[in-house]
């Protein structure tokens, strides 16, 4: 198992929201908003992290919405007083100037990791691990 990237979250909220104003959202904060899930098929462990159901301080957060797109999802946030959960490189990814992007500091990082198996084994899974390890030291 190598750890290759490990992003701080985020809350996309609308530039007109109330908590566009902040420099960060709480988890206090969080668990007063309605958030979008995502849809589709997903392993737990990966929405555990992307669409947590409490905060690190215990706060229970809520998910009235869905989407199957992040495209989708930012849209609706732009439009609503909904929030959209989503690390720090996916807010590089979709810059908008209708959304803001608020730290959220009392959520989990997310983490991405290569798994190898030494059942089956994979020349490009091991081609892209030894590039990671070069690169990464």
């Amino acid at each position: 198992m190598l750890e290759f990237s490990r992003q701080p979250m985020f809350l996309a909220v609308s530039g007109t929201h109330r908590l566009a104003r902040g420099s960060h959202v709480s988890g206090s904060e969080l668990s007063d908003l309605e958030l979008i899930e995502p849809l589709g098929p997903a392993p737990d462990y990966w929405r555990q992290v992307n669409a947590p159901k409490k905060t690190r301080g215990g706060h229970e957060l809520t998910y009235s919405a869905g989407a199957g797109t992040i495209q989708e999802a930012l849209s609706t946030v732009a439009s609503s007083r909904l929030g959209l959960l989503l690390c720090e490189a996916s807010t590089r990814y979709v810059p908008r100037p209708d959304i803001r992007y608020l730290p959220a500091p009392d959520l989990e990082p997310t983490t991405l990791l290569v798994l190898r198996s030494e059942r089956k084994q994979h020349g490009l899974a091991d081609r892209f691990a030894e590039l990671l390890v070069k690169n990464l030291r």
